[in-house]
């Protein structure tokens, strides 16, 4: 606990390890302590120089792993030998984080269970995506890959029935659309709020990466299409079935976190955990990547250029090879518009510019739509949004509104 106590009294800025073009770059003279994490989750911890590492570099490297999702990954890779010169109290931190990690991860799991069970009951199927579905299959321990939330995907004709089964268990609306029937055509997800055991946060998708007018939109019967049994042996439906819940295939579900990790994070909160799941995804011993089928499909639903950028971020970080000839043929592959899209989302600074790029994916009625809805959004978005003091004030919020959007456009 001194360490953490230490990390709490430090909260200084972290050097930068993200250069021009997604690379990692070395800060002199202090150590690059991103590059070290990268290193052991690499299987290189061999190659780091411990040694150079002093009280305060031990301090940030811990809070640095807690920020990037990989304490209890750093604990697992270094428990056996521990490197020369690791405080004692440094070793107690990423001890008591991978437990704390296990514990939180055991509780979203009952949660899930709670879930899964009731859309078992109102007969809709679901694919369980990302942390959920890695921390149980592609990890040698569940608590290795923290878990934040909980994405689900549903047909988009059993949206309605998968709702109301999750309201059963006290899941509400995290907030009103902007206008009703938008989130359809313009989002992949609802969020709720929710759970019995633990606070959940729950998207329920039903498409991968972009709303149903998105350039970006994939063909979802593709995915519906990789999905088999997911195998947890915690999980019974109503109907006594071991398991009631599907997963993507790991070629399937390493395309849909790239592009996730491109299209949606690219240049801010992108987390180093997401790249190693990446990373596992295409180096998992059993079933193979296919990967001239995984580039097939990238080109056809535009994500080339997505691919590209998030199996660099992984070559550059773990020090990969890639299969020869897949970065030639994305390179070859990717269109200039994406490239350009990605370098855009990658330099917006702000709100208004994140939504000037996230209408250049739309198609043009749905982007006249979606900037209609930001200037006149609905009654009930405005009262949830700027929770007037007096009822019949509302109206008078739509100044306000616009006077935020001018804000921003300014800005």
């Amino acid at each position: 606990m001194q360490l953490l106590l230490c990390i709490s009294e430090n909260q200084s800025r972290m050097p930068d390890h993200f250069g021009s073009d997604r690379g990692i770059v070395d800060s002199t003279p202090a150590p690059n302590l991103y590059r070290i994490l990268c290193r052991v989750l690499g299987d290189k911890a061999s190659e780091v120089e411990w040694a150079r590492l002093e009280v305060a570099d031990w301090e940030r490297l811990v809070y640095l792993a807690l920020q990037e999702g990989v304490g209890p990954l750093l604990y697992w890779e270094l428990r056996r030998d521990w490197p020369a010169g690791a405080p004692q109290a440094f070793q107690d931190c990423l001890k008591g984080e991978f437990y704390n990690s296990a514990a939180h991860n055991q509780l979203i799991s009952r949660e899930l269970v709670r879930i899964l069970q009731v859309l078992d009951a109102a007969q809709v199927p679901v694919i369980v995506l990302k942390g959920a579905a890695l921390a149980a299959s592609l990890y040698p321990d569940p608590a290795l890959r923290p878990m934040g939330d909980l994405d689900l995907l549903v047909p988009i004709d059993g949206l309605p029935s998968a709702i109301s089964a999750i309201n059963l268990l006290g899941y509400r609306p995290e907030g009103p659309e902007l206008w009703p029937g938008l989130s359809k055509w313009v989002a992949c997800e609802t969020n709720f709020d929710g759970g019995r055991m633990v606070p959940m946060h729950v998207e329920l998708h039903w498409s991968l990466v972009g709303g149903q007018a998105s350039r970006y939109r994939p063909e979802m019967a593709w995915f519906w299409g990789q999905a088999r049994p997911w195998v947890n042996s915690t999980v019974r439906g109503a109907s006594g079935n071991r398991s009631v819940a599907l997963c993507l295939a790991p070629g399937a579900h390493l395309l849909y976190l790239a592009a996730h990790l491109a299209l949606k994070h690219a240049g801010e909160q992108e987390r180093l955990v997401w790249y190693y799941d990446l990373y596992r995804l295409a180096t998992a011993p059993g079933e193979a990547v296919d990967w001239p089928a995984i580039l097939d499909k990238a080109r056809g639903f535009r994500w080339s250029a997505a691919l590209r950028a998030a199996l660099l971020g992984c070559v550059e970080r773990f020090g990969w090879a890639l299969p020869d000839g897949v970065i030639e043929r994305l390179e070859a592959e990717a269109p200039l518009h994406e490239r350009l899209y990605l370098q855009r989302r990658a330099a917006r600074r702000s709100r208004w510019q994140a939504e000037r790029v996230e209408l250049e994916t739309l198609r043009p009625l749905a982007r006249l739509l979606l900037l209609l809805a930001l200037l006149f959004p609905s009654p009930a978005y405005l009262r949830w949004r700027y929770r007037p003091r007096r009822e019949w004030l509302w109206p008078f919020y739509y100044l306000l509104r616009w006077m935020d959007v001018l804000g921003e456009a300014v800005k």
